[in-house]
């Protein structure tokens, strides 16, 4: 599908950056898809690949810079707050935090100098939609509002399980000037409504599209090698995945494991627990994945995607395996459950010892694991197609346009 200048509707995405982050791909997929020459399509208050990826298929994009660029170094290192401010809470018997507090970053002077440079491309054009996603960009809601017709939300995970109660305020005070909350499944649609009391029929359930979907289905007898992508953050639980790994070794298994994504500081992290494991062959870290080659070349080298997550919205890599007839086993959490529907393996969620087992029924069953590939690639055609999630956003758009 050629997305340039296809919709007529002039849409601008914010994203929090062009890093490879979910919310971050559909910006920057449905961008592609809207985008109108002499438009600028996207933006985002950090830079990272994706923007050259929008480049190199001739969308407009801008990135915030300017006088203000040590509040961008200072949303860069929200991870380094997050951990300190971790640290504290188990110091005092708190637990573990669910992530970065993002509210107090969001001071007046960097809502006023983000602000400004937002309200310098919204007053360029008469855009018809402003489509905010993420908490981290709950900030330039209400410059939006005042300068553009209608505003859409996006929220692509579990509110209450990914954000603290601080930035979850946050965005409460600023979801009365949204038209309309779109959230990609509907686990995370019923967990944001009663965690903000946002009025339901103001919300939609749309999945999340992919650059990397691409329908073409690999060649796959049996398992040789499986991997996960993900940001290796606490949420994606890999050690469950570690431990699994060194079990299904143990018992003859010779499969390989890649994992893909994550920082320097996560990768060396799971390498050091690899190691603690005794995991022989180790397994191979590939580090943060920039370019859709690179990412197309791991999904060529899988033959099963594993996502032992213990909180997803919708994870795009299980379209985008499911797509290319890949086999998926996940946890077994709502919003995997509800995203594979039976078109793919749940296993219970923390367990390494039935994740092994549910691996293990596939490598040794080719029969299951060609039903498994069949239902996945149907599971796709039928419910998340790029072409069809983009339909969807354009009624939307349109139905909050003509209002």
């Amino acid at each position: 599908m050629n997305g340039r200048g296809s919709r007529g509707l002039r849409v601008l995405q914010v994203v929090p950056s062009f890093l490879l982050g979910g919310a971050e791909h559909v910006g920057s997929y449905l961008a592609w898809a809207f985008a109108n020459d002499g438009v600028v399509s996207a933006c985002a208050i950090t830079d990272g690949p994706l923007r050259r990826w929008l480049g190199e298929k001739g969308v407009q994009c801008r990135v915030f810079r300017g006088e203000r660029r040590r509040w961008r170094e200072l949303l860069a290192g929200v991870p380094l707050l997050c951990w300190f401010r971790e640290g504290l809470r188990r110091r005092r018997g708190g637990g573990q935090g669910k992530g970065a507090v993002l509210a107090p970053v969001w001071g007046s002077s960097l809502r006023a100098g983000c602000a400004g440079w937002l309200r310098s491309l919204l007053d360029g054009f008469a855009y018809d939609v402003v489509h905010v996603h993420s908490v981290y960009c709950a900030g330039l809601i209400p410059c939006a509002r005042e300068h553009t017709k209608r505003v859409i939300f996006g929220q692509h995970n579990v509110l209450s399980e990914r954000h603290e109660r601080e930035d979850i305020d946050f965005l409460m005070r600023h979801l009365p000037a949204v038209d309309a909350v779109v959230c990609p499944s509907q686990a995370s649609r019923s967990d944001f409504v009663a965690t903000t009391g946002y009025p339901p029929e103001r919300t939609a359930v749309i999945p999340n599209p992919s650059f990397l979907a691409t329908g073409e289905r690999k060649t796959l007898d049996r398992i040789r090698c499986i991997g996960t992508a993900s940001n290796l953050g606490a949420a994606k639980d890999v050690g469950v995945l570690l431990q699994a790994y060194g079990e299904l070794r143990r018992r003859g298994l010779e499969l390989e494991l890649r994992i893909a994504g994550g920082g320097p500081q996560a990768v060396a992290r799971w390498r050091r627990e690899a190691r603690r494991l005794g995991l022989q062959p180790p397994p191979r870290f590939l580090g943060r994945l920039d370019t859709e080659r690179e990412m197309g070349q791991f999904y060529e080298a899988i033959d099963l995607l594993v996502l032992p997550s213990r909180t997803e919205g919708f994870p795009v890599v299980i379209v985008e395996a499911m797509s290319r007839g890949i086999p998926v086993v996940a946890s077994d959490i709502p919003a995997l459950r509800e995203v594979l529907g039976g078109a793919g393996v749940l296993f219970r969620t923390g367990d390494p010892s039935a994740l092994a087992v549910a691996i293990q029924a596939l490598a040794s069953d080719s029969s299951v694991l060609l039903r498994m590939r069949n239902a996945g690639f149907q599971r796709w055609e039928q419910l998340y197609k790029n072409e069809r999630i983009v339909e969807a956003y354009d009624t939307l758009y349109r139905g909050r346009v003509s209002q």
